[in-house]
């Protein structure tokens, strides 16, 4: 795996990927306003105002066509600042968190979207990555496959299973919290039924480092995972907890998962009282 390389430039209010860098240049994003005010592309997602999605397309080298998601941040209403002290956890605003995540799981082997530039100015951000192309959802894939009776004995999915226990590790040991762990933030590979193809953990904007991860965050993420994966048969889920522990479940792992289950129901009863 190559090492990432950066580059800052307009004055420190911008970040390249130094791989990407004469790409975004060739298509007029050069400097912090140059991508605040770009307006080609399609929106991807526009739930709030203050913080926009553009998927872009340009032209590389051989013919080749990139595709990147850019994200603009602009100024929090002050909710988003006084929500989290509640809860009694620092407000996440802006893009650097996120441009910080993926290098973070990049280093690590979590395989994630690949950070392009990152830019900040006063109250304003931005981050773009490159896209993850021919994926979709894991949710989708399991639901697809249960509805056409697949997933019985599926070498596939007790690979994924596999996988997402050992990522999970990692990101814990690790002192991540995703904050946002549910199977629809895993993408498989349309393409093949291969057991060792990839899956990509994505939706990083929210995640939390710690030198030690407290318990809580970890019975949430994995409260979380839970939650959205109804689908699996308690010999998945054995499966999962065992590749996560590492070793077969000790009486204090027990214990744990008996808080993550209470912590699924929880989310599970506030998801239907909210209609979500």
């Amino acid at each position: 795996m190559k090492n990432l390389v950066f580059e800052k430039t307009d004055q420190g209010r911008v970040t390249f990927n130094t791989e990407y860098k004469e790409i975004m240049h060739e298509n007029g994003l050069i400097r912090f306003e140059d991508f605040m005010n770009y307006q080609g592309g399609k929106v991807a997602k526009n739930l709030l105002k203050q913080r926009t999605t553009q998927r872009i397309e340009f032209m590389a080298a051989g013919n080749q066509k990139l595709a990147f998601y850019l994200k603009r941040h602009t100024a929090s209403p002050i909710k988003e600042y006084i929500k989290p002290l509640f809860r009694l956890t620092r407000p996440i605003l802006g893009a650097k968190n996120e441009w910080n995540a993926m290098i973070q799981f990049y280093d690590l082997g979590i395989p994630s979207m690949i950070p392009v530039a990152m830019g900040e100015s006063g109250t304003s951000s931005f981050v773009i990555s490159l896209a993850i192309e021919g994926c979709e959802k894991l949710s989708h894939w399991m639901e697809n496959e249960l509805a056409n009776d697949q997933l019985t004995n599926h070498k596939t999915k007790k690979e994924f299973i596999k996988t997402i226990g050992s990522m999970t590790r990692k990101m814990h040991e690790s002192g991540f919290h995703h904050q946002d762990y549910y199977l629809t933030h895993f993408l498989k590979p349309v393409d093949g039924e291969k057991a060792e193809q990839p899956l990509y953990l994505i939706d990083l904007g929210r995640v939390q480092s710690y030198q030690k991860l407290p318990k809580r965050w970890i019975i949430k993420d994995l409260a979380q995972l839970r939650y959205s994966s109804f689908l699996a048969t308690k010999t998945d889920r054995y499966r999962f907890i065992k590749e996560y522990f590492g070793h077969r479940p000790s009486a204090s792992d027990w214990t744990l998962l008996q808080k993550v289950e209470r912590k699924a129901k929880a989310i599970n009863r506030h998801t239907k009282k909210n209609r979500l």
